[in-house]
């Protein structure tokens, strides 16, 4: 049996029925189902049916272990569709509406032993898709995110200094700026004399005895502002947002003295209000406060995030400002 085969073999999980209550089996059926109906419309030589043919054949043994010819990336499919995974990757949408004659030309080879690796099987390796739900962000990119959206962060970036103590996680942009910045990544002591940068993104730049990496501006920041709902809002906006009794959305914009630092918190990245958050005082009873969301504009605008209250508040006419304090709005990314 040739390498392919064998890490086809260690690579099956006879017991995906069982994880996550059926869900991964669920997600591999639904895939393979998504194949078989492209499959059934793409052109196949007569030469590739013969060879699919074979290699049944040859490698009995996998279709009587897994009920098809072989696994790809947990998937168990025929020859063909292996080929065509292989080929062109795992999204059926991006498959041709035939076989190319180099196609051909690696099942040959597939076939012949002249690959010695699963990795070197084309030109291009691919990897199976993620599990639908089943990725993570990690801690470092639940901050990166968090601090993005609620702190000052690269817009008050200051030029390279000279001389000069800088600890991991400083941002700097060089004198001349180059449309890049740097982030500290040793710490060390800047030198007398500024370094000649090195601005592709991901390479490092020594600087007497620190170290910079190069990085790119990303998304500008946005105005935030509070909003109150007394009927929840969704993925595409919607609720009922309070109106009348001289409410107001309270600006809170992303600055460092309104937002901490994003720290972790159980499995989350956390960022909480620095500041008390007030609204205006009801001239009106607002009703039953169930809602929050966080806006893009005074009125109107786009949603940027939201979330119920923990408790519902019913806000009277006359009642003290509405007001999360300091502290009271956690903002977690889990």
């Amino acid at each position: 049996m040739d390498q392919f085969h064998k890490i086809c073999i260690r690579e099956k999980q006879p017991n995906a029925h069982k994880q996550e209550g059926g869900r991964l089996c669920d997600v591999l059926e639904e895939r393979e189902g998504q194949m078989k109906e492209v499959m059934g419309n793409v052109l196949i030589a007569p030469g590739l049916e013969s060879w699919a043919r074979r290699m049944r054949k040859r490698f009995g043994a996998i279709q009587e272990y897994c009920g098809a010819d072989v696994i790809m990336g947990h998937l168990p499919v025929n020859y063909l569709t292996a080929l065509m995974m292989q080929r062109y990757g795992h999204d059926p949408a991006q498959w041709p509406k035939s076989f190319e004659p180099s196609d051909f030309e690696r099942a040959m080879g597939w076939e012949n032993g002249h690959v010695p690796s699963y990795a070197s099987f084309g030109e291009k390796m691919y990897l199976p898709l993620p599990i639908a739900g089943g990725a993570e962000l990690t801690d470092f990119m639940e901050a990166q995110i968090g601090n993005h959206l609620f702190r000052t962060e690269l817009t008050t970036v200051t030029v390279w200094p000279v001389s000069t103590a800088v600890s991991v996680g400083d941002i700097r942009r060089p004198t001349t700026y180059n449309d890049t910045l740097f982030e500290c990544v040793v710490a060390g002591t800047t030198g007398g004399t500024e370094p000649t940068w090195n601005t592709g993104i991901g390479v490092e730049t020594t600087d007497n005895t620190a170290t910079w990496i190069a990085i790119k501006q990303g998304l500008p920041k946005r105005a935030h502002f509070m909003a109150l709902f007394t009927a929840a809002p969704g993925e595409t906006g919607g609720g009922t947002e309070v109106t009348g009794g001289s409410y107001a959305r309270d600006q809170f914009d992303p600055v460092d003295a309104n937002w901490n630092a994003s720290v972790p918190a159980g499995a989350a990245g956390r960022n909480d209000n620095l500041l008390a958050i007030t609204f205006p005082a009801p001239t009106a009873n607002w009703g039953v406060v169930s809602d929050m969301a966080i806006m893009d504009r005074s009125t109107g605008g786009n949603y940027i995030m939201y979330s119920p209250l923990t408790t519902s508040k019913t806000v009277n006419n006359a009642d003290p400002a509405p007001n999360f304090a300091i502290g009271a709005l956690d903002i977690d990314f889990a």
